[in-house]
């Protein structure tokens, strides 16, 4: 959030290490966050303390998570037997949107930065086909 670092995935030159890293903008300091290559869309905190991103390398299905950079301890916010993904932050981070796909269809939901408190606010009509090609953007 700060503009020190640039958070994606990706493979370390040797290509046996993938997942999400972090580099600063000039090319140093390159660090390995996670070792899941499926890591993906990942989303600082207001505050660049925390990491949202999706992955379906733990159970085979798009889940969200939640990486504390400094402890470097991952949560799992969602638990959706359909596809959940594409975290982005509210402005003050106590908020996260994402798209997910539940009961038949897909919806724009929100919950809180723990994972709670998992609501609808907007349906979505028809099959969202490349769903992983949308991005959603929270503004102020």
């Amino acid at each position: 959030p700060d503009g020190r670092y640039i958070a994606f995935q990706g493979c370390d030159a040797t290509g046996s290490h993938c997942g999400l890293y972090s580099i600063e903008p000039t090319g140093a300091n390159l660090r390995g966050l996670t070792d899941k290559p499926g890591d993906t869309a990942p989303a600082w905190s207001p505050d660049g303390a925390k990491i949202a991103f999706m992955s379906a390398e733990r159970d085979g299905n798009w889940e969200i998570y939640l990486l504390d950079i400094e402890a470097g301890r991952e949560i799992r916010l969602t638990d959706n037997p359909d596809v959940d993904g594409l975290p982005v932050w509210s402005p003050d981070g106590r908020c996260l949107a994402f798209l997910s796909h539940r009961d038949g269809r897909w919806g724009v939901y929100v919950m809180k930065a723990d994972g709670s408190g998992q609501h609808l606010i907007a349906p979505l009509q028809g099959n969202l086909e490349n769903w992983m090609a949308r991005n959603l953007s929270w503004g102020k």
